[in-house]
């Protein structure tokens, strides 16, 4: 083979190289863009179970991450921290002394829960239950305005206090300052809004 035609084989092999170096899904499918979505809680939605013990849980389609996960939930009617637990596809929240009997309870899973790709999810899930009542059709909604600017107040923490006996119930306003507590037993409640800075 003459010098001639090895620098033209090199040549050639160098643009067959050049022509195979392409950008490829990672091994595996595509990239995972998708924050961890709920797929099941326990107990269900309006579920009235007398005699729970133990842990709620939400379920998640895929394994979450550690961080932010200890902080993400608020439970009402609020009676202490709550504790919560992460599994591999899971939260457990359990109450100190227990979820009380004749009560409808609201958990509020936070935006904040992300992915081992750390993905984010940006909206709350709702899980509401009972322990005994019926669960009632109500809300308290509304937007939620900044009172020296008048703009709305996104992300903000939402707070009905029941007069009778100052039981309070929490939520999170969204991206556009809407804020929704549903299943409330009917009573007179004062609602406050404010910004969580802790």
């Amino acid at each position: 083979m003459t010098s001639l035609q090895r620098a033209a084989l090199s040549l050639l092999a160098g643009v067959f190289m050049v022509a195979c170096a392409r950008a490829l899904p990672p091994p595996g499918g595509d990239l995972d863009e998708t924050p961890p979505q709920v797929i099941a809680t326990t107990p269900e939605e309006h579920e009235v179970i007398t005699d729970l013990d133990g842990a709620v849980v939400f379920h998640f389609d895929e394994r979450i991450s550690e961080r932010g996960a200890e902080q993400s939930v608020l439970v009402s009617p609020s009676t202490g921290e709550p504790r919560v637990k992460k599994g591999r596809r899971e939260l457990r929240i359990e109450l100190p002394g227990g979820w009380k009997p004749d009560q409808v309870y609201t958990i509020v899973l936070l935006p904040g829960v992300r992915d081992l790709f750390n993905n984010e999810r940006r909206e709350p899930a709702t899980l509401v239950f009972s322990t005994g009542p019926p669960v009632p059709n109500t809300a308290i909604a509304g937007i939620v305005l900044d009172r020296l600017t008048g703009r709305p107040a996104r992300e903000v923490v939402v707070q009905a206090t029941r007069r009778a006996d100052s039981a309070v119930y929490n939520t999170v306003g969204d991206t556009a300052a809407f804020f929704a507590i549903t299943n409330l037993p009917p009573a007179i409640y004062d609602v406050t809004a404010f910004h969580d800075q802790n």
